[in-house]
């Protein structure tokens, strides 16, 4: 193989390279969320662990969950840090729901 073949194959693959990893990285599945905070304090919404925001009182928060799991926990702490929701849910009880939590007060 001549040196300018060789030269043209190696800038191909290094034009392909960024774009075949853009497209590996991009295709993990996402659902639209939303939850709906019906109490009347701030919440902190946390999806296995991760802190996802603050969701005031009778508003709602949307957004996109990549879903690499199979399992959801969705907790919601108040302002003091108390546990005020906490909930697992499969992949299939989250489509079953819409992807969307709703959070009322304790009664």
């Amino acid at each position: 193989m001549s040196y300018s073949r060789m030269n043209k194959l190696l800038t191909i693959l290094l034009i392909l390279i960024p774009i075949l990893l853009f497209v590996a990285t991009s295709c993990e599945p996402a659902e639209p969320i939303e939850i709906r905070n019906q109490t009347n304090e701030s919440l902190i919404v946390f999806i296995n662990s991760n802190k996802i925001g603050t969701v005031e009182p009778q508003a709602m928060w949307q957004n996109k969950l990549y879903w690499g799991n199979s399992k959801f926990i969705i907790e919601a702490k108040n302002l003091k840090g108390e546990i005020v929701y906490s909930k697992t849910f499969t992949r299939e009880q989250m489509y079953a729901i819409n992807w969307a939590i709703t959070i009322q007060p304790k009664s």
